[in-house]
């Protein structure tokens, strides 16, 4: 089992998937940018610009589509983990312009790192989705009934509130509405 899985087509042959939350990645820049940058094509335009993603993360269509054109240019530094992502952004930022965060992580390492006066975020991506995020279990280790059942619990989590309480001891009250749209 492993938290925060997307599910496609291919995974579904080999795990099963329990949405759990619903989150849309925003841009975060280097303050005062959103001068220079009123759109993902902006800044896709200025070739001197850099952006920093974790890699296999999937940021939703538009902004996954602007990774493939910039890592075409060599402008994309790919890092093994959110941390690292963060701490990128925070120590080498004449280096990285950009990074794509959810809500539930930078709301954490923008804080934890003292970067909320260094950073812009802005949804360049208004129209699009909320992105699913899953746990995963593996077909060939839990059976149908445990993922039922697992699913069900979640589901009434959801529904009681639960999920709500939990999700407002790090989110905003409209980041927890948009959280559970799933």
């Amino acid at each position: 089992m492993t938290v925060s899985g997307i599910q496609n087509e291919a995974r579904d042959k080999f795990a099963y998937f329990i949405p759990y939350i619903a989150q849309k990645n925003m841009a975060i820049i280097t303050k005062g940018s959103l001068k220079k940058y009123k759109t993902l094509d902006d800044f896709v335009k200025n070739k001197k610009v850099k952006i920093a993603v974790v890699r296999g993360f999937v940021h939703g269509a538009k902004y996954d589509k602007a990774i493939e054109l910039l890592k075409k240019e060599n402008r994309v530094s790919e890092v093994s983990s959110i941390d690292t992502l963060y701490k990128m952004m925070n120590f080498t930022n004449d280096r990285v312009d950009l990074i794509l965060g959810l809500p539930v992580f930078y709301n954490y390492h923008l804080k934890k790192l003292k970067m909320e006066d260094k950073v812009d975020i802005i949804d360049w991506d208004i129209n699009g989705p909320n992105i699913k995020h899953c746990l995963v279990l593996s077909k060939k280790l839990i059976n149908i009934e445990t993922y039922n059942k697992l699913n069900s619990a979640i589901n009434q989590m959801k529904s009681d509130g639960t999920l709500k309480k939990i999700y407002l001891k790090y989110l905003s009250e409209s980041e927890v509405n948009e959280a559970l749209k799933f």
